[in-house]
């Protein structure tokens, strides 16, 4: 019955028909009460009451009409509407009051029919609301649950009756001051009989400056100045008609001790629940004696959320912090007991049994000395993320978490500007080339989040590309994405897949990695990265693809491996393409990634997790490092900024030193180097380097319009004998005659210095 009224009618026109019905009921149970209750009742004739009820109906739909209760938009928060309703039905009694009481005898008419007028109106109203957003609205009958969280909570409801209480005591306890505890009979009268109007515009007001949206737990001083805006504005409206009308007997001192009273009374009871709630649970259940380190702004927002929340079962004790200036501070009562070089001590003495570093600048330097003080004082230890990791600039409880390796490689946050990203993206075809790997799939997640048309992923290796589809079928549905199990190297294969899915942009992160692997195979790594760059490359520019943006790597910088020179040869090869077509070939070169497939990071975790030792190939050994999301985002920067031919490289700050990491990845998973889990150095394997660059003097490098991407100013080569030379190498690569690959090679790649041993175990096998 309910969807077919709700079919039938339009929701705004449903419930204007229930509150005319309530406002009927209501104006015939005072009517009645005003000439047939409890008395002597006289003959009212039929248009005594038909008028006043049409005039009192009309006056109040159009009321209504002004505080917006018939819209056209659904009803989505009941607790909203319901002190909507509130302010509008005490503003009308106000009006009322004004309009129909004799003032110059208010004893005799200000009685208890106004306030039950009031009070059934508001609860007619209320109770409308309710039915038509249960009953009507949802078309369903929504669950008891459903009705509470939407209406209010139990706390909400505790704080209205509190704050009626807090409105009667401070305008009874006005008439005692004023009176001086003795308050005479006549004005005895003239309280009792205004106290229901005090409290419908009290209540009124608090209402309308929305002073229960809030919650006392986080009781502020913006709670406060909302509770002085509506005593004060309550407060102009009660004076009105006693001022105007001259009413007597009415002592005007009662409003400036009532206005004081009920904002200190309203403000004590929350910050009095606020505080009852902090100090309680300390005192109730002690919990885990927790330490934070750093006393600013984000020690003390874990501090107060840590007091507040009983569910953490954490009690703080005390800050650490280097300021001599906040030493012997009390922070929410909570003292600051020392600096860094004291939290030894001060976890012996306290019995700390946890430490959350609470410093979200902190640099990698600052990090790895507190994390060796945490491990010297032998507890443990969580931090709050760095401030590039907080959206709202506010620190909670729900953000500390272990320490990761990110917090210590002493990077500064990458900002990024993601329109230009977006508009790059949405509504565009996009293809991945290399989807499964570690850069290709984050690819196609930031990809996914900005909409493109279409994202087709392309890879061989069916496993990961599985995984991956099933990730992003349930992280981004409405996405339309293809998986396609292909190898680029497959001329036709390729061909038809950019024909049938006319790509905008291409997006090639497909290529051969493992450095040492690719000694041993050369010719893998001339098929893979270089002839499959070419396939793919070659068909962009047969279709008309838009952009084509290729992901190269450091060790194409003076490469001293095979996979590097390869990288280097697509590189030259991708900037002599760029002149063929209409395609915008970019090229972007960074270095190593954080947690991608084979990376350093994941075979040191592996290596702790088995108890060590943690191999090192030298001690002087040092990387660039970025996260995967940082890369990838900055890829797409550049594929969007760069212009034809260009090579983009990524800064990527200092370079970190290999053994350092290996450090302090041990002491993050709770041991110590050289103690608890060796660390053993193994010598420089095939092809790798002690340390990578990420450009050449002879490029001349130049900024781009964001400060984390430069422009490489790469020469051109000669097209034709360039493509040429790569015919060579690839005839060479399939015949497997490793050494004259190499050889070829460093003919193509002059700066190309091959690994001598490697190369004469080569010509040894192929002898």
């Amino acid at each position: 019955m309910n969807a077919k009224l709700k079919d039938r009618l339009p929701g705004w026109l449903m419930l204007l028909a229930l509150d005319v019905v309530a406002l009927q009921i209501s104006f015939f149970l005072v009517f009645w009460l005003r000439y047939h209750g409890g008395g002597p009742g006289k003959s009212v004739g039929l248009m005594s009451y038909l008028m006043p009820d049409v005039v009192v109906t009309a006056s109040w739909l159009a009321l209504f009409a002004v505080f917006r209760f018939y819209r056209k938009e659904p009803i989505k928060w009941l607790f909203e509407e319901v002190t909507r309703v509130v302010s509008a039905t005490s503003l009308g009694m106000l009006i009322l009051v004004v309009l129909l009481v004799d003032f110059t005898d208010p004893l005799a008419e200000l009685k208890y029919s106004i306030f039950i007028y009031w009070g059934v109106i508001l609860l007619l109203l209320v109770g409308n609301r309710i039915y038509y957003f249960r009953s009507i609205q949802s078309g369903e009958r929504v669950s008891s649950e459903e009705l509470h969280r939407m209406m209010a909570t139990q706390r909400r409801v505790f704080l209205i009756f509190l704050d009626l209480f807090a409105i009667i005591a401070s305008y009874v306890g006005a008439f005692l001051l004023r009176f001086g505890g003795s308050i005479p009979r006549t004005e005895m009268s003239l309280m009792t009989n205004t106290i229901f109007v005090v409290m419908v515009v009290r209540f009124a007001m608090f209402a309308y400056f929305k002073v229960y949206t809030g919650l006392y737990r986080y009781a502020s001083i913006n709670d406060l100045i909302q509770i002085i805006k509506a005593v004060t504005v309550g407060s102009i409206l009660l004076l009105i008609p006693v001022y105007f009308f001259k009413i007597p007997l009415f002592p005007r001192s009662i409003f400036i001790l009532e206005w004081m009273l009920l904002i200190f009374l309203s403000g004590a009871l929350r910050f009095g629940l606020r505080a009852v709630r902090e100090i309680m649970p300390t005192i109730l259940r002690p919990g885990k004696r927790t330490l934070i380190i750093g006393a600013g702004d984000a020690g003390e927002m874990i501090a107060r959320e840590i007091r507040s929340t009983r569910e953490l079962n954490c009690q703080p004790v005390g800050f650490i912090d280097d300021d001599p200036a906040k030493r012997g501070v009390r922070i929410h009562g909570i003292p600051v007991l020392g600096d860094q070089t004291e939290l030894e001590k001060i976890v012996e003495k306290k019995h700390i049994s946890e430490i959350i570093i609470a410093i979200p600048s902190a640099s990698s330097v600052q990090m790895r000395n507190i994390i060796q003080r945490c491990r010297n004082a032998k507890v443990s230890f969580k931090t709050a993320p760095p401030l590039k990791d907080i959206l709202d600039g506010r620190v909670s409880m729900n953000q500390v978490r272990d320490i990761s390796v990110d917090d210590l490689l002493g990077r500064d946050p990458v900002s990024l500007d993601e329109g230009i990203i977006r508009k790059f993206i949405m509504g565009r075809r996009v293809m991945v080339t290399g989807a499964a790997g570690s850069i290709g799939s984050e690819i196609c997640r930031q990809t996914a989040r900005f909409h493109p048309e279409i994202l087709v992923m392309l890879d061989r290796a069916e496993n990961n590309l599985y995984r991956l589809e099933i990730e992003l079928s349930s992280s981004f549905r409405e996405v339309d994405k293809v998986v396609v199990v292909a190898d680029v190297c497959d001329k036709k294969k390729i061909d038809s897949l950019i024909n049938e899915y006319q790509p905008d942009v291409i997006f090639h992160a497909a290529a051969y990695k493992q450095v040492p692997l690719m000694e041993y195979y050369p010719e893998e790594a001339v098929k893979n990265n270089i002839i499959g760059t070419r396939t793919v490359a070659e068909t962009a520019i047969r279709y008309g693809v838009s952009a084509f943006i290729m992901i190269s790597t450091d060790k194409a910088v003076r490469p001293t491996s095979v996979m590097g020179a390869t990288k280097r040869i697509a590189e030259m090869m991708v900037n002599a393409m760029s002149n063929e077509g209409d395609t915008k070939f970019v090229t972007v070169r960074f270095g190593n990634v954080l947690g991608s497939d084979g990376s350093v990071v994941e075979i040191f975790a592996r290596q702790i997790e088995n108890g060590g030792p943690v191999t090192i190939t030298d001690p002087r050994m040092t990387r660039y490092f970025m996260t995967i999301r940082e890369a990838t985002l900055l890829v797409m920067m550049a594929g969007a900024i760069g212009t034809n031919g260009k090579l983009m490289v990524l800064k990527m700050g200092e370079q970190v030193k290999i053994v350092e990491l290996a450090k302090d990845m041990i002491t993050l998973a709770g041991f110590t180097p050289n103690e608890d889990i060796e660390i053993e150095y193994m010598g420089l394997r095939p092809g790798e380097k002690l340390h990578e660059e990420l450009f050449i003097e002879s490029e001349g490098m130049l900024p781009s319009i964001h400060p984390k991407i430069m422009i490489a100013q790469t020469t051109g080569s000669d097209n034709d004998t360039l493509m040429n030379e790569i015919d060579e190498l690839y005839a060479l690569a399939l015949d497997t005659r490793q050494t004259e690959v190499i050889d070829k090679i460093c003919k193509i790649v002059p700066s190309f210095t091959p690994n001598r041993q490697m190369l004469r175990s080569l010509r040894d096998s192929n002898a």
